[in-house]
């Protein structure tokens, strides 16, 4: 009986403070517990309205009226107008830490996670992401620790011999750490996938989306699970498989429908389908014409698919227009890079290149995906090396660049580097 009680305790406590992971984010409810995940399937199905203006949350850093830096966190449809409501507040010095990009790919983590946390949990190592966990648990567990830990006590004081009372309290107060340990450890899956990914390793991408689906039946688990079948069947010629895929992660509540366009955009671009690729992400533009998503994606692929420059350097002039994040400037310099090289002005285009190279070489310790963005960067720097006489830096550029290029197929830039660097082949 005391067996069957303690197992009956733990499981309620498995299921209301245990969560198997996302690949966006940690989400924690404001008093720190661990936010519990359904594993009502009829829930997940429940479609959202489908709406292309939600509310997001935007993390601004600023002054205040007093001069104090604060960190806020706005809810607003686009980051322009997050600024503008902090203006209209008062405040000064404003700058945006979280990008369009960044918040509607974390749709589902609105309202759980504080400001803080969520920079500080940008790219985390385990150790972070463990303690993380933890100081959750040990908030939303605090009164069983404080319960275990009392019995402990008031049985050591009172001189009595250890039993299974003992045992319990003991296991009370060790709860967070256990579910810390095995939040983490989950969530290691995130990282997994991505390596198995970057390898060509589909079998087992595939394996720990379904490992993952079957484990945790919470929506985000359900998202990110069809996300990485999608790039599977895309990589293996199974559009319609991965669009299906597509429209399955739009019916999962706190997606944002963005970020499901970005996903079927995605899709095509991986499928070689430029042009319905340029058609989903026109539409973004028009329906949501001041997120930055749309007009990245636009200018990226008319520079390097469609080589039309004078339509990319619209695109991103317009993109320029917009309230533009910290974390995104990266991105936004190498898109200019990719104009540049479009306009064939390459020795403009080269220190553009080569200035985002150092940081996503260190974001690829925590997101191997970056894999991608590094090799297409060092791709069009090698020629952009070439054509202003280094062809020693080029040669070195190259050689790193085109075995991610063509296990991946990433094409035409792949053809184009053996075509013009000379000693590549």
């Amino acid at each position: 009986g005391r067996a069957g009680c303690t197992w009956v305790v733990l499981s309620w406590f498995r299921g209301g403070c245990d969560y198997d992971g996302s690949r966006n984010g940690n989400p924690c409810t404001g008093r720190g517990r661990i936010v519990n995940n359904s594993t009502n399937t009829s829930e997940q199905a429940e479609p959202k309205p489908a709406s292309l203006t939600p509310m997001y949350e935007y993390i601004i850093r600023a002054m205040n009226r007093e001069g104090r830096q604060v960190l806020e966190t706005v809810r607003a449809v686009s980051a322009e107008e997050a600024v503008t409501q902090m203006k209209m507040r008062g405040f000064s010095d404003i700058q945006l830490e979280t990008s369009d990009f960044e918040t509607i790919f974390q749709a589902e983590t609105q309202g759980r996670v504080s400001a803080e946390d969520r920079l500080k949990l940008r790219h985390p190592t385990d150790l972070q992401r463990f303690m993380f966990h933890l100081k959750c648990n040990l908030r939303g567990l605090s009164p069983l620790v404080a319960l275990g830990l009392a019995v402990v006590g008031a049985r050591r004081i009172m001189g009595l011999t250890p039993n299974f009372w003992d045992i319990a309290a003991v296991v009370l107060v060790i709860l967070p750490v256990f579910f810390a340990l095995r939040t983490t450890r989950r969530l290691n899956s995130i990282r997994e996938v991505q390596v198995a990914y970057v390898r060509g390793d589909f079998d087992t991408v595939l394996a720990i989306a379904d490992r993952s689906a079957k484990r945790g039946a919470s929506p985000a688990t359900a998202a990110w699970a069809a996300y990485w079948k999608s790039k599977v069947f895309t990589r293996r010629g199974r559009v319609a498989e991965a669009i299906q895929q597509v429209e399955a992660r739009g019916m999962i509540a706190g997606i944002s429908p963005v970020a499901v366009e970005v996903h079927r955009a995605l899709v095509f671009q991986t499928a070689k389908r430029y042009d319905d690729a340029i058609d989903v992400y026109r539409a973004l533009t028009v329906s949501a014409p001041k997120d930055s998503v749309g007009w990245m994606g636009l200018t990226e692929l008319l520079a390097i698919h469609r080589g039309d420059a004078v339509e990319a350097r619209r695109c991103f002039e317009q993109l320029m227009s917009l309230t533009l994040s910290v974390n995104i400037r990266p991105m936004v310099e190498l898109l200019e890079g990719y104009v540049l090289m479009a306009e064939s002005r390459f020795a403009e285009a080269r220190p553009r290149l080569e200035a985002p190279l150092r940081g996503f070489e260190q974001l690829e310790v925590h997101q191997p995906l970056y894999a991608f963005a590094i090799a297409s960067l060092l791709g069009h720097l090698a020629i952009a090396c070439q054509y202003t006489g280094d062809q020693g830096l080029a040669l070195k550029h190259a050689r790193r660049a085109l075995p991610m290029l063509e296990l991946h197929q990433i094409e035409p830039l792949a053809s184009r580097c053996k075509a013009e660097i000379p000693g590549l082949v």
